[in-house]
């Protein structure tokens, strides 16, 4: 099989709409025009597969996407390797390249602790995605089960929630950056101070973190050292007699602004 000189994305086309997606995505064109290599990119299998035994990096959160379109690839016989979602239940022959969200989620704990806030809720978590499942799994081992206030409606539905309680915290830790922007709108709705009241910690250094008001502390990532690490697994392993799968995890790093406490700090 050559895959020296091909890229082919299979993407969820509902995380198009989150800036991680969209980094990883244009970080893959990047490097595949920097680097000569054919790009093709589709929202099914059926739309990006031509022959057997191709490789595939499929970039998406949803398990139950994830599941259809792992089975759909197996069945072409493709080389299948996944960015920032892992089923829960084991699939065999499927390769994972996963941001460390449990280390992740003890960092930004372990952080909240040393600035003297341990009384933490864990915000905005959606059933079916696998980054925030199993950065819940993390928040579990640390905090209790009615810390964790899911979206089953809206944000603004899981807030209300949440503003029943809130006297119960002094820090917040939120899925994603969005779902953080939309907490510290409706923070200044009802009289809640950040960081004053409430540290607040995002995921995710989207662009708007830097400028929101006051800036987010968030978790950001090399997205290009991690495309560059994945062509290279890709170009070097694949088609290998003794291959099965293998699983990487990437690490991200907290940059601290004002919502903990700190002056502002650029991304």
């Amino acid at each position: 099989m050559n895959t020296q000189n091909k890229l082919k994305l299979l993407v969820h086309s509902e995380y198009l709409i989150f800036e991680w997606a969209k980094k990883t995505v244009n970080a893959f064109h990047h490097y595949a025009v920097k680097n000569g290599l054919e790009l093709k990119m589709a929202f099914s299998p059926e739309k990006l597969l031509t022959r057997r035994g191709e490789a595939v990096i499929v970039i998406g959160v949803d398990q139950d996407w994830l599941r259809s379109v792992i089975g759909t690839l197996k069945n072409y016989g493709a080389y299948i390797i996944v960015m920032a979602g892992e089923p829960q239940d084991e699939i065999d022959n499927v390769s994972y390249v996963n941001i460390d969200q449990r280390s992740l989620m003890r960092t930004s704990l372990e952080y909240l602790a040393s600035r003297g806030r341990s009384r933490t809720a864990f915000f905005g978590v959606q059933k079916n995605d696998l980054s925030d499942n199993i950065k819940k799994i993390t928040f579990l081992k640390y905090h209790r089960e009615d810390s964790v206030y899911t979206i089953d409606s809206t944000v603004s539905a899981a807030f209300d929630r949440f503003f029943a309680d809130a006297g119960r915290y002094d820090s917040v830790i939120c899925s994603n950056d969005v779902i953080a922007y939309c907490f510290l709108r409706l923070c200044r709705e009802r009289g809640i101070r950040i960081p004053r009241d409430l540290y607040l910690i995002g995921n995710g250094d989207l662009w708007i973190s830097s400028h929101m008001k006051p800036s987010l502390t968030t978790a950001a990532y090399d997205w290009q050292g991690n495309v560059e690490n994945v062509v290279s697994v890709i170009q070097h392993i694949f088609g290998l007699p003794s291959f099965n799968s293998l699983e990487m995890n990437l690490d991200a790093v907290l940059v601290m602004r004002e919502s903990t406490g700190h002056g502002f700090v650029p991304s």
